[in-house]
């Protein structure tokens, strides 16, 4: 790289997972390389005389610097200066008031920082992070593998960076009891509203566990949830799940590592899923009416800001999403009681492994302990078919409506008198109302986005309605 382009949104990341506080940040840019896309109150300069003026007139407020030249600074700094140093500089500065370490990223297409990796650590942490069985998965992580045994991560990185500090740096490290063989890798986390950092957590040896660090406020709850979730699950004993332990880390929270020895990843829907699923179902079994569960009022009102808000995404065509919902709303009854139990939420492919007989299932973030029953199942073969295959919605109505012969859902269905078309039907409205709100707003969007959006769209048009509801034609 001729420059080192940084976002500023990446430097207030760093600085709030390596933990730390300054109460001010300076940046040396000479070459005006930061790229502005978050408003923080960082100040920045093209001089290193002018900026180290105004340094030497600091209060007693933290101040740190963030030097994006290429060369490493003219001079030995004097560690009153800057009570940290972050340099993306060619050649470590020259220093010897301060703790070194040295970090290797990996950035997104946009060029954002997507992974951060210490130099020295096993490869073991930065492959975890990498949920993914297809060829660039494992052309990724057999890179990674002998970029490390070769020591070479420095030609297949998207570059390094050096942090310097007055305290000993060891970040995470509280969460292994101050080990000195402590070994992390970070992925940054997902652009929105609810991004959170996950540090794989280790030694040399073994990935431990998943610390998941809230980035945006709206992680916050979304985590606590989970916590919430997995506390509840501890002591259920499912014979065909794992299920991570958590505990509280913070701000975030922490999860065992459930990648054990033999566990695979696994695309399509197999028996030891429904056996999970029907196991779930059968250990949380309750009845209530729709309209007094939470979500139904959740789901209504999505429905009604869908109605009113414009969209920074006219092509996404909610429009025509929000009036087959409308119709299909009418052929609920809110006030018949409904069969629910345990929802994950969020029950995809790449949310578990596959294990001995078991399925390993993670990312309990969105999960419900009481929902209309199936929802699981449907959400993966919705996710399954439109992320991954492709395929159009009347396809994977038709996988919905063979699935439904299956001899363990046929019993579910017999056994709990389940409307099969109406719990389908609901599934389609919550999950296509509270996405698309989130993409009405996204600045940026995903191609995926557009697939999901036309594909629930055609799936309620094409579902069943009861005889007085005009079934609308899409253009």
């Amino acid at each position: 790289m001729s420059k080192n382009n940084l976002h500023r949104y990446d430097l207030y990341i760093i600085a709030l997972l390596m933990k730390m506080k300054p109460n001010q940040v300076f940046i040396f840019d000479p070459e005006n390389t930061l790229i502005h896309n978050a408003d923080y109150s960082f100040v920045q300069f093209t001089s290193w005389h002018e900026l180290m003026v105004k340094a030497s007139l600091r209060s007693t407020e933290s101040l740190m610097l963030v030097n994006l030249s290429r060369e490493a600074l003219p001079i030995n700094l004097p560690a009153s200066t800057f009570d940290f140093l972050f340099s993306f500089s060619k050649e470590k500065e020259v220093s010897t008031h301060y703790n070194t370490m040295i970090y290797y990223y990996f950035n997104n297409p946009d060029q954002t920082m997507r992974w951060i990796y210490p130099k020295g650590h096993s490869a073991k942490h930065l492959k975890s992070l990498y949920n993914g069985s297809g060829w660039k998965a494992k052309l990724f992580k057999l890179g990674i593998e002998v970029a490390k045994i070769t020591n070479q991560m420095h030609r297949v990185a998207s570059g390094h960076f050096y942090i310097y500090s007055k305290n000993n740096l060891a970040p995470f490290g509280q969460f292994h009891k101050g080990s000195s063989e402590n070994q992390y890798a970070i992925f940054t986390g997902t652009p929105g509203e609810t991004r959170k950092a996950v540090i794989a957590l280790g030694n040399k040896k073994e990935v431990l566990s998943f610390c998941k660090y809230p980035i945006q406020e709206g992680a916050i709850a979304s985590l606590f949830n989970e916590e919430v979730m997995l506390a509840k699950l501890k002591n259920m004993n499912f014979r065909h799940s794992m299920i991570p332990k958590v505990s509280r880390i913070g701000m975030g929270i922490n999860v065992s590592n459930l990648a054990i020895p033999k566990t695979r990843n696994v695309k399509k829907l197999e028996d030891v899923h429904i056996h999970a699923l029907v196991e779930w179902m059968d250990k949380t079994a309750s009845e209530d009416q729709l309209s007094k569960l939470p979500v139904w009022g959740e789901m209504n009102q999505r429905l009604i800001s869908l109605a009113n808000k414009k969209s920074l995404h006219p092509e996404l065509k909610i429009n025509a999403l929000v009036a087959t919902a409308q119709l299909n709303m009418r052929s609920i009854d809110p006030e018949k009681k409904v069969a629910l139990s345990l929802c994950h939420g969020d029950f995809t492919p790449w949310n578990m492994l596959m294990g001995n007989k078991k399925i390993h299932v993670y990312d309990w973030e969105m999960g419900r302990p009481a929902m209309p029953m199936c929802y699981d199942l449907f959400h993966f073969i919705f996710q399954k078919g439109i992320l991954i295959e492709r395929k159009s919605a009347t396809a994977i109505l038709e996988e919905i409506s063979e699935l439904k012969k299956h001899v363990l859902i046929q019993q579910v269905i017999d056994q709990y008198r389940l409307d099969f078309d109406a719990l389908l039907r609901f599934y389609l409205l919550e999950i296509s109302t509270y996405y698309s709100l989130r993409f009405m707003d996204q600045e940026r969007l995903h191609t995926q986005a557009y697939w999901l959006v036309e594909t629930w769209t055609k799936a309620l048009v094409l579902l069943p309605k009861s005889q007085n509801v005009e079934i609308p034609k899409l253009g």
